[in-house]
């Protein structure tokens, strides 16, 4: 305690010694300090000229064959976004930044304590001039790809400082505050700068994402879930001019070879291409708002392609109980439409040719004279040998004419007992016409089938193919290929109509059923419309089946189990005997619409491709617009505000 007494009252002392020499006024001290800081700070800055900045992005621009995706800032915007990130320094704020000549220039504020020796902390507040260079990339994730415009601060100084304690300004000699300037303000301030990363956010969407629709009973899901086209990004370039940063770039194609990279390029020719470029693409909408956003419509048609390109989209539907409920009028076709003419083909199929090779080819030659010294003096053919093998060709194609006879009598065998099956066929078909014409004379309408709480359970699979894409319309057409495996359960009411029925039942007849489902050979086209969701949040592609999937129920499996049934038979004979006639005779017996599927349609389903999305989030800012939807493309102009709590 004795010590810091001691050392307040020395600096009272030279305070007051001080003043009594003359000290210099105050702004003279401040311009002193400020001197000293310059002289003594001794940066790491970045080597980046606005000439080389202006040669660099002037290069990259020639590159671009046209331009597919660009996002813009001005300055508003930047200073928001600067803004957010240094609040977690907490030091730094008020940045004011200007946009022109390929160079960012500006100042920010400095607000808090610098350790002094001897006198301890005083607060100081500094404006900091500061001039920084920028660098584009592009960088995908899941949910966007973003321009990230990086930093390097190439001047930096303070322009303006003033230092109290206690709400009083600090007068007298300040030692040492030169160096704690520089290591608390300049040196942080620096490492900030560098550190700020500003993203532009596009609309375009690295990945596309398939959101299948919800019903009660039916789940449904995507596989894949989602979709990702790999990106090319060819080249990319931007502008700062006119109080707004402008990044674009070319997806895909090939580049432009230039001449060569430029030096000393005008900044106003530069200028110029740049918004020719932006004219010309259709997107001058780029110099308006606080940020910008635009994906060109080619771009999207060639995404989509990649998309279908990289395999088969399927959805798989899982039906738990979904409720199916039909009433159907079965109604007996007239006699006349039963064709008894027989199908069945008794062309003999088999082939009665015989390949069995006979030829004998075994070599029969003999010695027909010794030499006495040996060996053979004259060769002859061996006429044993030959007998035979005459015999044995003889033996073969006996056998072969044998089993060709034998094959021919054996179809002719079979074709005989195909034609009087065929025949019996025939006449047994002739025979139920009869029987059939005398229950449809009682009257046309056979019955009333009908259930209130046919379920159904089991697996389907819907998968995409024969795709093509509108960019101009944003439409999508294509195929889809269905197969599935379900069971439908539930109980069946079969209530007679025609005048045989009504007689021989005494009420209608309800029963617990199984019937097996299964998808009917079709032709399912869908098409898709592009629709701007949530306040024009949000292009996407929405796809309904235009001819909706059937499923079918075979009447005959329905009627197999009522004729089978002791209940139904005994209570309802003449309908009982129809099920069971139904239940056992041929399909084709039947007239077409009375052989019997009972066809449902699913319940319709749709699902989305979210080709294009406004950005959500930029910098931590929220975003306020819609998009626009151009001859050339999706895109928007949008406001930027700081997020309000709640919002995510």
């Amino acid at each position: 305690m004795y010590r810091r007494l001691l050392i307040a009252s020395l600096l009272f002392v030279l305070s007051c010694t001080a003043h009594a020499q003359g000290t210099p006024p105050a702004t003279d001290q401040i311009r002193a300090l400020l001197a000293e800081i310059k002289a003594k700070a001794s940066l790491k800055l970045s080597p980046t000229t606005d000439q080389s900045a202006i040669d660099a992005a002037s290069a990259e621009l020639k590159k671009l064959a046209n331009v597919n995706v660009a996002a813009s800032i001005d300055e508003t915007g930047l200073n928001l976004a600067i803004a957010q990130q240094l609040k977690a320094d907490g030091k730094f704020k008020n940045p004011k930044f200007k946009l022109a000549n390929q160079a960012v220039d500006g100042t920010l504020q400095f607000a808090g304590p610098l350790a002094l020796p001897v006198i301890g902390n005083v607060d100081v507040v500094a404006d900091l001039r500061a001039r920084i260079a920028t660098s584009v990339q592009i960088e995908s994730t899941q949910q966007s790809s973003d321009f990230k415009i990086g930093f390097s601060v190439t001047a930096l100084e303070i322009s303006a400082l003033k230092a109290t304690r206690d709400g009083k300004p600090v007068s007298g000699v300040l030692t040492g505050l030169a160096e704690a300037a520089i290591n608390g303000i300049l040196v942080p301030a620096q490492t900030l700068l560098n550190h700020v990363e500003l993203r532009l956010p596009t609309t375009l969407k690295a990945h596309i994402e398939l959101k299948p629709s919800q019903k009660p009973g039916l789940a449904t899901s995507f596989d894949p879930k989602s979709v990702g086209p790999k990106l090319t990004f060819i080249g990319f370039s931007h502008i700062i001019d006119n109080g707004r940063l402008i990044a674009v770039l070319q997806e895909g194609g090939t580049a432009v070879n230039p001449a060569g990279p430029a030096k000393g390029t005008d900044f106003g020719a530069f200028r110029s291409d740049f918004q020719n470029k932006l004219t010309s693409s259709g997107i001058a909408f780029m110099n308006q708002g606080q940020l910008s956003a635009y994906v060109d419509r080619e771009l999207i048609k060639s995404l989509v392609s990649r998309v279908m390109a990289a395999g088969p989209i399927c959805m798989n539907a899982k039906a738990s109980d979904l409720p199916l409920p039909f009433d159907t009028n079965v109604k007996l076709p007239a006699t006349e439409t039963i064709d008894c003419t027989p199908t069945r083909d008794c062309t003999p199929k088999g082939e009665c040719r015989q390949d069995m090779e006979c030829a004998q080819r075994q070599e029969c030659r003999a010695c027909q004279l010794r030499r006495p010294w040996g060996g053979c003096a004259i060769w002859g053919n061996d006429l044993t040998c030959e007998a035979g093998k005459s015999l044995r060709k003889a033996a073969c194609e006996a056998e072969k004419k044998a089993r060709h006879d034998k094959c021919e009598a054996d179809k002719s065998a079979q074709k005989g007992t195909c034609e009087a099956i065929k025949t019996g066929e025939k006449q047994a078909c002739e025979g139920f016409k009869g029987t059939y014409d005398g229950i449809r004379r009682s009257g046309a309408d056979y019955a009333n089938v009908s259930s209130k709480d046919l379920l159904i359970n089991g697996d389907a699979k819907v998968c995409l193919s024969d795709l093509a894409f509108d960019p101009a319309a944003l439409r999508l057409a294509g195929k889809l290929q269905v197969g599935a495996n379900a069971r439908a359960t539930g109980r069946i009411k079969f209530t007679p109509l025609n005048i045989v029925g009504h007689a021989s039942c005494f009420a209608p007849v309800e029963k617990s059923l199984t019937l097996n489902a299964s998808i009917p050979a079709q032709s399912i086209d869908f098409t898709t419309t592009a629709t701007f969701l949530d306040d024009s949040s949000q292009v996407s592609v929405e796809a309904r089946v235009i001819n909706p999937v059937r499923i079918r129920f075979p009447v005959a499996s329905m009627t197999a189990q009522l004729g089978t049934d002791a209940q139904f038979t005994i209570f309802c004979p003449i309908p009982g005997g129809i099920a069971r006639a139904r239940a056992v005779t041929p399909d084709s017996w039947w007239p077409k619409q009375a052989r019997g599927d009972l066809e449902r349609e699913l319940p319709d389903f749709k699902f989305d491709l979210d080709l294009v999305k406004k950005p959500f989030d930029a910098n931590g800012l929220q975003i306020s617009g819609r998009l626009r939807n151009t001859p050339s493309g999706v895109g928007g102009v949008f406001t930027l505000s700081p997020k309000t709590k709640g919002v995510s």
